[in-house]
């Protein structure tokens, strides 16, 4: 797993509760002792290239201007594997790219800088959490979400 902000962390750390075997990585993993600790016996920290080995889920949650380039680095190693990207595209923040992903939809857009790695669900739906969205950073109930996007 490959973690970025807090929130992405409290996830890991809730799979690792769940009795999840969970990997945190970073570019120095041992700035991710604390967190691993807190997480328990289960955890452990690496390198993001270790991550993308020791996963059969790989979440990402990098600014998603780097995205092209785990995709270049770390791509083939999650072949195959599910993968959930949690970046939100801002031009402010990715440049010109992050335009082009938001006009292609962030899913298709994610899934052309993530090659190989399984693709679950519809990805033309995923242009419903982008960035001016009506449910885009709302913190809405699974209720209110369900609403929001129409499902049953």
């Amino acid at each position: 797993m490959v973690y970025g902000s807090d929130d992405e962390r409290a996830l890991g750390l809730q799979f690792a509760k769940a009795g999840h075997e969970v990997m945190f990585s970073s570019r120095n993993p041992d700035s991710l002792k604390d967190l691993v600790a807190r997480a328990g016996a289960k955890a452990r920290a690496g390198l993001p290239a270790d991550a993308a080995k020791f996963g059969d889920v790989i979440v990402i949650a990098v600014p998603y201007g780097a995205l092209p380039q785990v995709g270049k680095d770390y791509g083939p190693l999650m072949k195959g594997k599910v993968v959930i990207e949690l970046g939100n595209p801002r031009a402010d923040r990715d440049g010109p790219m992050a335009t082009e992903a938001i006009k292609k939809g962030t899913g298709i857009a994610s899934a052309e800088y993530l090659p190989g790695p399984v693709i679950v669900g519809g990805l033309s739906r995923a242009r419903e959490f982008d960035t001016g969205t009506p449910v885009y950073v709302k913190g809405l109930t699974a209720r209110q979400l369900r609403e929001a996007l129409k499902l049953p």
